[in-house]
């Protein structure tokens, strides 16, 4: 695993689009693509709550996705400039 105690769990999506993404706000969650090198993205959906602990340190944190754990680094994420809460986050395996 990573050297980090953040640990986040995260759910696969299908859905994509701006009204998916807004549904997921909702419902306190955010939408998440993983970016793999060589392979496709992947869609999932992650606790505000929790990314912004990891936003705030190293940025490593563990994934766990569908009982996997993978080591994952934060690589970008979009805040609202309002009400400074994230509304998107690109995540990379590492």
């Amino acid at each position: 695993m990573t050297n980090t105690d953040h640990i986040i769990d995260a759910e696969a999506r299908q859905a994509t689009g701006k009204g998916i993404a807004r549904k997921l706000r909702r419902v306190d969650k955010i939408p998440a693509v993983i970016v793999t090198a060589g392979k496709e993205s992947r869609s999932i959906s992650l606790n505000p709550n929790l990314l912004g602990k990891v936003w705030g340190s190293s940025r490593r944190f563990t994934l766990n996705l569908d009982g996997k754990q993978m080591p994952a680094k934060l690589h970008a994420v979009q805040i609202d400039p309002v009400r400074r809460i994230p509304l998107h986050a690109d995540i990379m395996l590492v």
